[in-house]
Parts: structure tokens; sequence; C-alpha cells
């Protein structure tokens, strides 16, 4: 939890929030936050000190919506807000080639030397001796996005299984998730088209392929998978002779299931006898007569 002093300050959501908002400060003030860790044994504490003067500090920097240019494309403006009365610059964070800006401190700027692939830029709203405020723009230059196809529907017997999505195209990438079915599923990759699914257990999956490209829209593709464990070994019993006079009866005991599912079957014999119940792994049979089944 969270104390101050001089007291004032108001936490939100409240003083035990780790990372609270603070609100209620007062100007030209100097601050000391204590977070506070308690247990049964022991307490320990950490402090910081924020200081406060009557200078209204920049504003939240927006450096714009991302956009999603035509494969070719060479030159877009960059849109972020307006800082004053403070100051602002742009700043190239990623991509394939270094754009050129007309101007770094200008909000609205024109930026050249775009290839295709994948950008992002940073506007900083700044004021010197009061912080700066950032954010960033995502800029893609691209053709279409590729359709995604996470493969086909399938059914398996086992613990594992290979994928077959489709291989995203140049600049994209994509990445598996599971949406529906048991828990505990291990990918080899994410990110691999072709990953290999392990820890599998009966029942019915759904995973979706995704492919994303940038701030241009994305696909996905969603495949079915439906896992069966092989069956438990089937085992009849003992072989056996029944004495009396007919028609006579004998309980079957086969070995009890833990998967699939079982069925008995007259394979030869004198006549057809009567099951109590097929599909029991212990059954009785009537009807029996002499003879061998």
């Amino acid at each position: 939890y969270w104390t101050v002093s001089p007291a004032g300050p108001d936490f939100s959501p409240d003083s035990t929030a780790p990372n609270a908002v603070l609100s209620n400060l007062l100007a030209n003030t100097i601050y000391k936050f204590a977070w506070h860790h308690v247990n049964a044994c022991n307490e320990n504490s950490d402090t910081v000190r924020i200081t406060t003067n009557s200078t209204l500090a920049p504003g939240m920097a927006d450096a714009g919506p991302d956009q999603c240019l035509p494969a070719g494309t060479t030159t877009t403006i960059l849109e972020g807000n307006d800082p004053v009365p403070y100051s602002g610059y742009w700043a190239q964070v990623s991509g394939p080639s270094t754009a050129v800006f007309s101007d770094t401190s200008a909000y609205y700027v024109q930026i050249s030397n775009l290839t295709s692939g994948h950008y992002k830029f940073e506007w900083v709203n700044y004021f010197d001796g009061c912080g700066m405020t950032r954010d960033t723009v995502s800029i893609s230059v691209s053709g279409a996005t590729t359709a995604a196809n996470a493969g086909a529907d399938a059914d398996i017997c086992g613990t594992t299984y290979q994928l077959d999505g489709n291989q995203p195209g140049v600049n994209e990438t994509g990445y598996w998730t599971q949406t529906i079915g048991p828990g505990g599923v291990v990918f080899s990759d994410t990110t691999l088209y072709n990953a290999q699914l392990s820890n599998l257990v009966q029942g019915t999956y759904y995973f979706r392929w995704t492919i994303d490209n940038g701030a241009c829209s994305s696909t996905s593709d969603i495949m079915r998978l439906r896992v069966s464990l092989p069956p438990t070994a089937a085992y009849a019993g003992l072989e056996d002779t029944v004495c009396g006079s007919p028609p006579l009866s004998y309980v079957l005991n086969a070995t009890p299931l833990t998967s699939g599912t079982g069925l008995w079957s007259v394979i030869s014999g004198p006549n057809t006898p009567n099951f109590g119940n097929i599909s029991s792994p212990v059954t009785t049979i009537t009807n029996l007569i002499s003879g061998q089944y």
C-alpha cells in the first residue's frame, strides 16, 4: 500500500494499487511517497519523491492514426497533435529504410524515402525541465494481406499433430492461437505455419491461424481438430467350459475400458446367443447350447 507526506493526494483506484494514478496534487510542493510490503513477519518499504511546480506540463502526445499505404508508396504525411505552447519532434523508431523528414519539429510533416515494409515513428511533446510525453504511429507500405488458410479440418488418434497453415507473404508474420478445446496444448512455435502440437487429449479443438501485416488489415482462418486416444487393448477373458443342460448362461468378463468403446460379437458357434449388454465388458450371455463358441 501507498502512504504520502504531506497528505492530500488521492490514489486511483486505491492506495493498494502498485501503479495507482495520482490526483489532487498541489503546485510547488515536494511529496514523499512510500510503497509498503507487509506480512505477518515483517514490513519493508521504499520511497519516491515527486516535486510539483506551477508550470503546465506538456499535453499528451498523439502521433495520429496508423496508416496502411499501397505498395510502391514513397511519401506520406504524419499528423501529430499541436504541442503549442511547448515543443515537439519526430523520430523514426524502426523501418526498412531511413525516412526523410521535411521538418522533424513540425507536428504535421511529410516523410519520404519509404519502401515496402513496416515503420514506426514517435512524436514527442516536451518542455525543458518539466518532462515529455510520447506516442507512436505505425506506417505499413504493402500490397493486400495474404489470405490466411489454417488447413483442412482433421480427425486424429494420438497426442500430437502438425498444423498446416499457409506461409505469410513478404513482410508479413503469422501466429497460431487456440480458440476452443481442452487446455494444456503445447505449440512447438506459435509463429510457424506448420507448428507441431503436443500434449493433446481427447476432445475437439479449434485453432486460428492469423496473418498480420503491420498497420494493414490482418486475415485469419480456423481449423477443427478432433482427437481420439488409442483404444484400450482388448482382452475378452480366459477360455472356459460351461457344464449343464441347455439353454445355459455365462458371464463374459473382458478388460474394462479406459479409452474408446467396446462391442461383443459372435464369431462362430452352433447358434446365436443373447447378450445382456452387447457394449459392456462384463455381461451375461444366455441361450447357449451344446457346442463350441
